[in-house]
């Protein structure tokens, strides 16, 4: 099946957002089927100048990183930046996928909100969801906007969202049956990121120090309990590559 998969795969500097677009992706191919990211922008169409300068500050922060990984190992469509450029897909897509990541929560998808529940999508084709996240315990929307989406939701043909509290959201809120699933980057292989780090970091005769990368957003309820954990199960250094990143970014940005 050729798939239109719609979630948040343009973030830069956010390993997480860019990953599980990666094993949304990876994971359809091993199935069989052919997906294409849908490149939903989440900024208007620029012009010439104004996407130089963003160029430009996106090479400066490193960001550029991000966007050969994305050219490397992901497919996408033209840029998409308003609800007819979606509405186009439909001419070559007859299934559609959302997730997964926070696309469901406003704050994140902000005035793009109902494309994450697919509201461009034609009647006749397959809406699904994989591993959809609201971000909280509770529905943040509006209630304006609350019976849209109810109905957005009620022509999806599957649905499944990434914590258990979404499935009581997805019930109370919406009178729509969810299921409870693992985030796509639990579904892939090791070897399916065996083959970026080779990739990416041949192999040389100097003998790297083992360690354990890790990505945390927030650990202010923690106060350092997942490293320390990570610490004593694997007897390893850990490394938190989230904070690395910010601080070189910082960094550049005072230069």
């Amino acid at each position: 099946m050729k798939i239109g998969l719609l979630t948040f795969h343009y973030s830069n500097n956010n390993y997480g957002a860019v990953l599980q677009a990666y094993a949304s992706f990876t994971i359809l191919k091993k199935l069989g089927h052919e997906p294409i990211i849908l490149n939903l922008k989440p900024q208007n169409k620029k012009s010439v100048i104004s996407n130089l300068k963003l160029w430009l500050i996106s090479r400066l922060k490193g960001n550029h990183k991000f966007e050969n990984f994305r050219r490397e190992h992901l497919k996408v469509t033209k840029p998409l930046y308003t609800f007819k450029d979606c509405q186009e897909q439909n001419k070559y897509f007859n299934y559609f996928y959302a997730g997964s990541d926070q696309i469901w929560r406003p704050i994140m998808a902000r005035e793009r909100i109902y494309r994450y529940f697919l509201d461009f999508v034609n009647d006749d084709k397959v809406r699904m969801s994989y591993a959809a996240s609201f971000g909280t315990e509770f529905w943040e929307g509006t209630s304006d906007m609350t019976p849209l989406i109810s109905n957005m939701l009620q022509k999806f043909d599957a649905i499944s969202v990434r914590e258990d509290t979404g499935v009581d959201i997805c019930k109370n809120i919406f009178n729509v049956n969810a299921t409870h699933v693992l985030d796509p980057t639990f579904l892939l292989e090791a070897e399916d990121y065996n083959t970026i780090i080779k990739q990416n970091h041949p192999s040389t005769s100097v003998k790297q120090k083992d360690y354990v990368a890790f990505y945390l957003l927030d650990d202010i309820t923690g106060q350092g309990a997942i490293s320390k954990t990570i610490q004593n199960i694997y007897g390893l250094e850990t490394k938190n590559i989230y904070e690395k990143n910010i601080r070189i970014i910082k960094k550049q940005s005072f230069r």
